[in-house]
């Protein structure tokens, strides 16, 4: 995310948006001038409970007192084999066939809705066998791969995040990947190719809350315009005790309930 420098003279800098978001629910967007490790850090210090994200190396701090708290991302893995495909259809299909396995359970327990701890079970009983394979298959394939080849990069990053991966089905709340973290993404993304930078680091962080309130909006099925237009004219005379009722669900919960009367 661009944003025009000061001690560049009005030059554009590179700055960053993180994504914070609960699978297909709340999102909170970060904006940072660098991409150091140390912004997720700040942002999450005090944050106990699971992370699930994709192999960035920068994550790695996050994690080291807390090892089992991280979840990997099937998808970033699926996307390597994919790719692959070019160099060696037999074995990236392979994987392939056998992750779209793994995503066909997820979709029937979701169709079903299978939750909590269900879906750890079924996760156990049908899902692990499939990761155990895998990973088998992954063993037999590094000493035979170049590791720079599109095949020996898959191998070897599905190798490494593969401990991170298994650790979804042990996590009711988890998904197979982080796809409802990354979709966050497309409305800064899109919106970009308009306004193109920030003015500032100051203005990127108001962007970042405006994304915020916008895309949680959308995940949430509330008009974004309608719902900054009220909390915009209601802000100056709503008292602080109760500003938690201007945030997008519980929002959208109190006007449920005043239609309903």
């Amino acid at each position: 995310m661009p944003y025009q420098d000061p001690l560049r003279k009005g030059k554009l800098s590179q700055g960053y948006l993180w994504s914070y978001t609960k699978p297909w629910a709340e999102v909170v967007f970060d904006f940072t001038p660098t991409r150091s490790r140390a912004a997720p850090k700040a942002f999450l210090d005090g944050f106990a409970g699971h992370l699930q994200t994709d192999g960035y190396v920068g994550y790695s701090s996050l994690f080291e007192t807390r090892v089992d708290a991280r979840i990997g991302c099937l998808a970033h893995v699926r996307r390597k084999f994919f790719e692959a495909r070019r160099e060696t259809e037999d074995s990236a299909g392979t994987a392939l066939a056998a992750i779209q396995r793994i995503y066909r359970i997820e979709r029937r327990c979701r169709d079903d809705g299978v939750r909590g701890d269900a879906l750890v079970a079924v996760r156990q009983s049908q899902v692990m066998p499939i990761l155990q394979e895998l990973a088998g298959f992954f063993a037999y394939l590094e000493p035979k791969t170049l590791p720079q080849s599109l095949i020996g990069k898959a191998v070897r990053y599905a190798i490494g995040q593969w401990p991170a991966i298994r650790r979804y089905t042990m996590v009711a709340e988890a998904e197979a990947d982080n796809n409802s973290c990354e979709q966050t993404i497309r409305t800064p993304v899109l919106g970009r190719k308009n306004w193109l930078f920030a003015g500032s680091v100051e203005g990127g962080r108001r962007g970042a809350v405006l994304f915020s309130l916008i895309v949680t909006c959308k995940r949430l099925g509330i008009n974004p315009a309608e719902y900054l237009t009220d909390i915009i004219t209601r802000i100056p005379t709503h008292p602080n005790s109760r500003i938690t009722e201007l945030l997008p669900r519980q929002w959208k919960a109190l006007r449920d309930q005043a239609a309903a009367v």
